[in-house]
């Protein structure tokens, strides 16, 4: 992360100092800058009221994703070895994980979702190590500048936070938020902002959406977190918007 944050176009969480496991503490662990403002699930500011976020966002991926897979391997980075964009395995999770949204009553019917998925897998290409991507962006680790009129007024980003799951991999991963954080409009700004996407990687990073969507909307139930789960629903509504 140091050998990259001067390249980015937005504040991220970058360590400042790093600690090894001893005696007093068994676990690595590093201290960051502190990054003022508030999750995006927290601040919750209406569709209507991210357009600037979209573009921010936009262009922050974009500063992101110019980074090489090869420059990127160089300087450390892994690949993805949690399978975020395993088509067979995270498609089963999300027909397991929409069937306990409904039964919790998170949902009314995953029909709808079923049919999104069944459409996506239809046509999904084979992911690439293209570049290096945060891996886990999403309403929680996206910050928005606190303000006492964040319904009225366009949120602004502030920063991105916790980067434990950066790698190289498919920007398909980070594009996600663009179905996830938005709704079509939000979603047609960020990616103006972001440049030219190929249908493949769009058609990846709608399915990345709804399988960390749907996981999240569950997720949130359990840990009793109404925020996400908020978010989650909207981001499951959105993916359905052409």
């Amino acid at each position: 992360m140091p050998a990259i944050v001067d390249r980015l176009s937005a504040n991220v969480a970058c360590p400042r100092r790093v600690g090894r496991p001893s005696a007093d503490y068994p676990r690595p662990f590093a201290g960051y800058r502190f990054i003022a403002g508030r999750e995006l699930c927290q601040a919750a500011p209406p569709a209507d009221r991210r357009t600037r976020l979209a573009e921010e966002l936009g262009k922050f991926l974009g500063s992101l994703h110019a980074i090489s897979a090869a420059e990127a391997s160089h300087l450390g980075a892994p690949t993805d070895n949690l399978g975020r964009l395993n088509i067979k395995r995270r498609s089963e999770q999300t027909r397991e994980q929409l069937l306990k949204a409904a039964e919790q009553g998170l949902i009314d019917y995953p029909t709808r979702w079923e049919r999104l998925l069944d459409k996506l897998l239809s046509v999904c290409p084979e992911p690439r190590r293209a570049c290096v991507v945060h891996g886990d962006l999403y309403s929680r680790h996206v910050i928005v500048e606190a303000t006492e009129s964040c319904q009225h007024e366009d949120a602004r980003l502030a920063g991105i936070i916790d980067w434990g799951d950066v790698h190289v991999g498919d920007p398909a991963i980070d594009l996600s938020c663009a179905w996830s954080l938005f709704d079509v409009h939000g979603r047609q700004q960020l990616l103006r902002a972001y440049g030219p996407v190929d249908s493949g990687t769009l058609t990846l990073a709608r399915f990345r959406a709804l399988t960390h969507s749907v996981t999240c909307l569950v997720y949130g139930r359990e840990a009793q977190l109404p925020e996400l789960e908020l978010a989650s629903k909207d981001a499951l509504h959105w993916l359905l918007e052409e």
